[in-house]
């Protein structure tokens, strides 16, 4: 099967498929070197960043840290589930280490 790439530029399926791993290396290195950034900047290895994006359950203070690093602040709000009840919403600030 040839795509429309085959066609104009003339290359064939094995030219593309080099192309397409040296292109996912990279992605993988620059990935690799911005969960160091992060983890560096939040005070965590690159490692528990990389445990925290694939994580449900993370401690609120690394949330907050992770976040900062990332130029972002946390925000929780409560919503209450009775009538009467006034909602309560914050934002999270904490020291990047």
């Amino acid at each position: 099967m040839t795509s429309p790439l085959d066609n104009t530029l003339g290359l064939g399926a094995e030219v593309w498929r080099v192309l397409d791993k040296c292109h996912r290396l990279r992605n993988q290195g620059e990935y690799e070197r911005s969960l160091s950034t992060v983890g560096s900047k939040a005070g965590v290895s690159r490692a528990r960043v990389q445990q925290i994006e694939q994580s449900d359950n993370i401690e609120i203070a690394t949330l907050v840290r992770v976040a900062a690093a990332c130029g972002y602040q946390v925000g929780i709000s409560l919503e209450p589930l009775s009538p009467g009840m006034r909602a309560f919403s914050t934002v999270l600030r904490g020291a990047t280490r």
